[in-house]
């Protein structure tokens, strides 16, 4: 009978998702988050990294990072927020789009990965760590699959609190 219910209620929520994508933006998406404390060292050899528009710190802890790109009449926008709430490993969801105007695009249905070099102890603290994140997705744009990343290696003073 659990499984049962469980089938159901994974295909409401997934009614729930193409509804709201219907009616506007779909909510970020959770990747398969790993720890990885040594990735903040690796990343100092990384031969490329995504370059953060904004950084902030919400309310609730999370750490949001957007990303804004644009090629001729085309935007590209990575949303990523990093939640270091849960007390195994931090938990990463992403939201990335294109747009054109007023015309948007989203990657929906996605799957990946992310590495993460802090639980979050100390980041955003006067001489607190910097932090690494790594992470491969494969989303669906437009209908058919494609694969997207992002990289950052953002620095103590990026990270402060405000």
């Amino acid at each position: 009978m659990r499984t049962l219910g469980a089938a159901l209620a994974t295909v409401l929520l997934g009614l729930a998702s193409v509804a709201s994508c219907a009616q506007g933006e779909p909510v970020p998406q959770g990747l398969v988050t790993r720890l990885e404390p040594g990735l903040l060292e690796a990343a100092a050899s990384w031969d490329w990294q995504t370059a953060p528009s904004s950084l902030r710190w919400e309310e609730d802890g999370r750490l949001g990072i957007e990303c804004r790109s644009s090629q001729g009449p085309y935007t590209f926008v990575k949303q990523v927020w990093v939640d270091f709430s849960r007390p195994a490993a931090p938990a990463v969801y992403v939201r990335e789009w294109s747009a054109e105007g007023a015309t948007r695009w989203y990657f929906t249905d996605i799957h990946g990965s992310a590495r993460v070099s802090s639980g979050g102890r100390g980041l955003g603290r006067v001489n607190g760590p910097g932090l690494a994140l790594d992470y491969e997705l494969v989303g669906d744009h437009s209908g058919s699959p494609n694969p997207a990343s992002g990289r950052f290696l953002l620095t103590n003073k990026q990270l402060l609190r405000e």
